[in-house]
């Protein structure tokens, strides 16, 4: 039987620090075509491919056998980011060329105002000894599917396109460029070195080639703009090299080097700390995290559990970011740049795949978000199923669902479908940071601030199950740089005697209702984007189960008390 919450029940702290690990808010999720097909190995934001006014995805699917029986050709895949519909497919052309092992959204390169995405083809043969081609970078736009141009890597072998990462305008001709990694590439009787190169966004032609220091390296396994951290106009970019993490006994720690997108002189050398750490195999942009005017560095080590965040100015280390050494794979993807907590500083979310323990079966996976300003973790979001590889690959596409905030796009590919005996399509899912767990809901009407907008209500940081003490509420589509009340109560029904809804016209406020009791006010600014968030822990205790508690947001729009303001809905929340 469902019963409500006391008062000083639901303001009691949780019993004990508790992390939230909760699925996130899924929009959509969509399987793999085929079993060990490797669909979502690789994603990236595509942007705004058809016009829809919700940004959209491109994912990998290395290895799809591909048209006319071509074993292992490859696909990739630009999906809407509205509805997770198939928009556009680029298959592989060669038997192994593992088309989509690498993808990434580089925006308008073709000047058609619609964004164009690039496909990597290493070529990666299932025997290793067997002979291959050089590997392909492939631009296609996004406005038709056809092919812009094509970029070869120089020898056999050489594994060019196993990483792409966008750029920003290098080369200042009013075009975004690309960076490409090349990891097997072969320089100065270096086997296996590896290279990453800067190509015209406009035409594939190299602008840039940096290579690795010593054989073995595989550097270019990631690559990644920075943003300009020498503060030349250029942005510079990260390549990381986890030198020997496929090699038995590996043969050093790995490193990632900061390079200037103007010279390709290097700007910063970071070390991994032990042999075999894997360091180097995520890189990516920060964000000015340390609020000293210059972009920070990411890079991780998964076999070492860790993530580290590099000043962009000194390259001293700002924070070490944990999981679990040898066991999660803590450091399989990286997603930097995004305010989660709404602080003003960038934040990230580092992808936990989980390989196999003692060689048997795949784990869950998950990501979690930390802090930029301290390095604490702010939160997991957890895979739904066992075995999936959740979070071995992700990206921030945008705020596909329009609630003002970032959305989060995953790929999995060890995901197999319930009641399969064998084979792993993957999947490939689109989630929300906030939004309804199950048994919430919205109800009533709210009323719009000078914008014309309706304040929206949700909630975050995972289900508001019991001992869940990142639960809160979120606040988004209000006036930016004011202030908003949440306000709780215990009843939908009354509120100091009289009936809800209650017409608040009388207030100053009309067209707008008090939905839930306003038994207790918690204060909460709007950020920039009009957005809030306010954590609310739920008591660690079972007494709590198939409760429901009540929740509205007011907005201070324009003024202060008692003038006119924006309201919620009202908000339903069933403790699960």
């Amino acid at each position: 039987m469902n019963r409500r919450i006391g008062i000083p029940l639901v303001l009691a702290l949780a019993a004990g620090p508790v992390f939230a690990q909760g699925p996130g808010y899924p929009l959509w999720s969509v399987p793999g075509p085929a079993t060990s097909s490797g669909f979502g190995i690789s994603v990236a934001a595509a942007g705004d491919v058809n016009g829809d006014g919700v940004p959209d995805a491109i994912v990998g699917v290395p290895r799809l056998n591909g048209p006319a029986g071509l074993f292992q050709a490859g696909e990739a895949r630009v999906l809407s980011g509205a509805t997770g519909a198939t928009l556009l497919s680029f298959p592989g052309t060669a038997v192994n060329a593992a088309a989509g092992t690498a993808v990434a959204g580089i925006g308008d390169v073709s000047g058609d105002g619609v964004p164009d995405v690039a496909v990597g083809a290493p070529e990666i043969p299932f025997d290793p000894f067997i002979p291959t081609l050089p590997g392909t970078v492939t631009a296609y736009s996004g406005s038709n599917g056809a092919m812009l141009y094509v970029a070869t890597g120089v020898s056999n072998g050489d594994r060019f396109g196993y990483s792409i990462a966008a750029s920003s305008d290098v080369n200042a001709d009013g075009v975004p460029d690309l960076i490409v990694g090349a990891i097997q590439r072969s320089e100065f009787g270096s086997t296996g070195s590896g290279r990453a190169q800067v190509l015209s966004g406009a035409t594939g032609v190299s602008l840039l080639t940096v290579n690795g220091a010593a054989t073995g390296d595989s550097f270019g396994f990631s690559v990644a703009e920075v943003g300009d951290v020498s503060g030349d106009g250029v942005p510079d970019f990260v390549v990381g090299a986890p030198r020997g993490i496929f090699s038995f006994p590996p043969p050093a720690a790995g490193t990632a080097r900061v390079f200037s997108g103007s010279s390709g002189a290097t700007l910063f050398t970071f070390n991994g700390t032990a042999t075999g750490d894997g360091f180097g195999f995520a890189v990516g942009a920060a964000g000015d995290v340390s609020g000293d005017g210059v972009p920070d560095v990411v890079a991780t080590a998964p076999k070492a559990g860790t993530a580290r965040i590099f000043s962009g100015a000194t390259g001293g280390v700002l924070s070490t970011l944990g999981g679990v050494p040898g066991v999660d794979w803590f450091g399989t993807s990286v997603v930097g740049g995004t305010d989660l907590d709404l602080d003003g500083i960038p934040d990230l979310l580092v992808g936990a795949a989980q390989p196999p323990v003692s060689g048997f079966g795949w784990g869950t996976g998950y990501l979690r978000a930390f802090s930029g300003t301290s390095g604490t973790a702010l939160f997991d979001v957890d895979g739904p199923t066992s075995g999936e590889q959740f979070g071995f690959a992700a990206a921030a596409v945008g705020d596909a669902n329009a609630d003002g905030f970032t959305d989060l796009l995953v790929g999995s590919p060890g995901f197999t479908p319930a009641g399969a005996l064998m084979g792993s399509p993957g999947r490939v899912s689109l989630l929300s940071l906030v939004g309804l767990a199950p048994g919430s809901s919205r109800f009533g009407t709210g009323c719009p601030g000078t914008g014309g907008a309706v304040p929206i209500v949700s909630e975050f940081g995972g289900w508001p199950l019991p001992g869940n003490a990142e639960f809160g509420l979120a606040l988004s589509n209000a006036l930016a740089g004011s202030t908003a009340l949440l306000i709780f109560g215990a009843s939908d029904q009354t509120w100091l005697g009289a009936s809800l809804p209650l017409d608040l016209t009388l207030l100053g406020l009309p067209g707008c209702s008090l939905l839930a009791s306003a038994d207790v006010l918690f204060p909460a600014p709007t950020s920039a984007g009009g957005t809030a968030l306010f954590a609310l822990p739920v008591p660690l205790d079972p007494f709590l189960v198939a409760s429901f508690v009540y929740f509205q947001w007011y907005v201070v729009d324009p003024g202060p008390l008692p003038v006119p303001g924006a309201m919620s809905r009202g908000l339903k929340a069933l403790i699960l």
